[in-house]
């Protein structure tokens, strides 16, 4: 069994905090907006929770500009061909709120989700299992009000009053869990990756 689309389900990623906060601004819900802001910077939650909610509210200009930086590896003529105009671009970035932007990481996200999942259980020569993909609970949390996704400065706030009654409060509030991720930026950047986009250039 594995735990792929919990994060998606329940909106476990911090910077889900910054489309919630969005999301209280459009429907100008200013005491929680403020509320929920003042928790989660008690909590310490991470820089990119805050950075995704300042990215919603920024001019589209601007916008590009602060993507264009932080993928330096990108030819500014292929973003604003592929990446900028594309409506997979827009439509996730444009969510009006968490739970709009939770349909947007399952719309775009998930085979690339799937796709790992498989090759690094495969690898292995397993069957994995995905219990929280299953589409009638993804459905059924998709109808859920954002309130019980994320409150009070706390990500996954029903799951873990869900499993409160199964386990202990010193394991739904762990904070030493760390998430794996590839150095793509170092990748790109690195010389051996502009040599070869060099060579590819001339074919």
């Amino acid at each position: 069994l594995d735990g792929q689309g919990g994060d998606e389900n329940f909106a476990g990623y911090q910077y889900f905090h910054g489309f919630n906060l969005y999301g209280l601004l459009k429907q100008k819900k200013a005491l929680r907006f403020g509320s929920e802001l003042l928790k989660s910077l008690l909590r310490r939650q991470d820089k990119s929770a805050y950075q995704t909610l300042l990215f919603q509210v920024l001019p589209g200009s601007i916008r590009e500009r602060l993507l264009l930086r932080t993928a330096p590896y990108l030819h500014p003529d292929f973003f604003y061909e592929y990446i900028n105009g594309s409506r997979i671009y827009n439509e996730f970035f444009d969510a009006d709120g968490l739970n709009q932007s939770l349909v947007r990481h399952f719309q775009y996200k998930l085979e690339h989700l799937l796709r790992m999942e498989d090759r690094n259980s495969m690898a292995f020569s397993l069957e994995a299992r995905v219990p929280y993909l299953d589409y009638r609970l993804i459905e059924y949390l998709l109808g859920v009000s954002q309130d019980l996704k994320i409150r009070d400065g706390e990500t996954k706030y029903l799951q873990k009053k869900v499993l409160g009654k199964y386990t202990t409060t010193e394991i739904l509030n762990r904070k030493d869990k760390i998430g794996f991720g590839t150095p793509g930026d170092e990748w790109m950047l690195s010389e051996a990756w502009q040599d070869t986009r060099g060579k590819a250039a001339l074919i």
